[in-house]
């Protein structure tokens, strides 16, 4: 009995089983260049059936409920039925912003701003925390570095530009942290003491102004993931470095539940390499978005599964610019978190698109052309 699902053609099957791939999981754990290197398959092949494998293993649970959990990494076990009943959402502190992510920050959830250097990843997640420190309960805004000090001369010009108080004095930072498992060790043990309390103030700031919204969301920021997995070489082996993010997006899963705190992660951007290809190439892409039920005399492209990088990748061919940038950390991080954000800088930087990458094929993406001004990230159509 094969173990793949049936979805998987029968070929690309045989083509695993030779490649000594006995399952949905060690397809996975690899990179999409390696998978196609072993299977000797187009890129194009390989997005698509890695994208059956993950469907199949978000297939629902016994109940017929579904889980956000992966049950790859095991992010999360609490069921969709559950968490939505507890579902809040905290405001980046502006409108347009929230719109974009349907109403702000899910909680509890991870939640990825990604994107390449000098888009406002980490403008982004100042304004957050100085959002969540405008209400001037310690501990509930935290700032975890891994690549450089939180920037406290910025966060003061947010506040002042948006009519906030000082948030220096309501914001948590660790140290720098320099690989997975001290990040790991800090996250687990040494953090939710801290998080313990800026709970308990919390509570009593809710109760002494009698909020009738429930507990108030706080927030997390780890600033970035990218470097604790930049090589596989510390891990010894790409299985174990999957591992390494299952763990730590099992901590972050649950401190965000846990504390009620809106979990934040940054991460960089590396080159598509499924769509660096001649632009005749890119002619034959169909205009559907999904693959039709006969199929099988079309050449199934990884973007006729996410409609947001179709669009992208047309609207790329017909100016003639470089293959696009996706989130770094492949596949083996992007089904841990909830949520997911890229932000894009396009014609020489001077104009910023914030999109939310659709997590259901078919679903359209959501886009925000935005500036970065004193107050953080605007829309680019708002002065000053």
């Amino acid at each position: 009995m094969s173990a793949f699902p049936p979805s998987v053609d029968p070929r690309h099957a045989a083509m695993l089983v030779r490649a000594n791939i006995d399952s949905c999981e060690e397809a996975l754990l690899r990179s999409p260049n390696d998978l196609a290197y072993e299977l000797r398959a187009l890129p194009q092949e390989v997005a698509r059936l890695r994208y059956l494998l993950a469907a199949h293993l978000a297939r629902p649970v016994s109940g017929g409920d579904f889980t956000f959990a992966d049950p790859f990494s095991a992010a999360s076990a609490v069921p969709a039925s559950v968490l939505l009943t507890r579902q809040t959402r905290l405001s980046t502190g502006d409108a347009a912003i929230d719109a974009l992510l349907g109403g702000g920050l899910v909680v509890p959830g991870v939640t990825e701003i990604a994107g390449p250097a000098a888009a406002g990843k980490t403008q982004l997640c100042l304004q957050v925390l100085a959002a969540v420190a405008a209400r001037g309960v310690p501990g509930r805004a935290v700032y975890i570095p891994t690549e450089a000090a939180l920037a406290s001369s910025r966060l003061p010009e947010i506040a002042s530009a948006r009519g906030w108080p000082d948030p220096l004095p309501y914001i948590s930072t660790a140290d720098q942290l320099m690989d997975a498992e001290v990040t790991r060790h800090v996250l687990q043990y040494q953090l939710p003491v801290q998080l313990a309390r800026g709970l308990q103030l919390q509570l009593q700031h809710d109760k002494t102004n009698n909020s009738k919204d429930g507990l108030t969301p706080g927030v997390v920021v780890l600033d970035s993931i990218t470097p604790l997995f930049r090589g596989a070489d510390e891990f010894g082996s790409g299985r174990a470095k999957a591992a390494a993010m299952g763990d730590l997006a099992r901590v972050l899963h649950k401190l965000s539940a846990a504390f009620h705190v809106a979990v934040v992660v940054v991460n960089q951007a590396a080159v598509d390499v499924a769509c660096s290809r001649p632009r005749e190439a890119l002619a034959s892409i169909p205009t559907p978005l999904l693959p039709s039920e006969n199929a099988d005399d079309r050449r199934v492209s990884a973007l006729n599964m996410q409609p947001w990088r179709a669009d992208r990748e047309r609207d790329r061919a017909a100016r003639g610019d470089p293959a696009p940038d996706i989130p770094a950390l492949g596949l083996e991080w992007a089904r841990a978190v909830r949520h997911r954000v890229f932000l894009e800088r396009r014609q020489g930087g001077n104009v910023r698109v914030m999109r939310v990458l659709p997590t259901v094929p078919s679903s359209p993406s959501s886009v925000l052309r935005y500036a970065i001004r004193a107050g953080g990230l605007v829309p680019d159509d708002v002065d000053e």
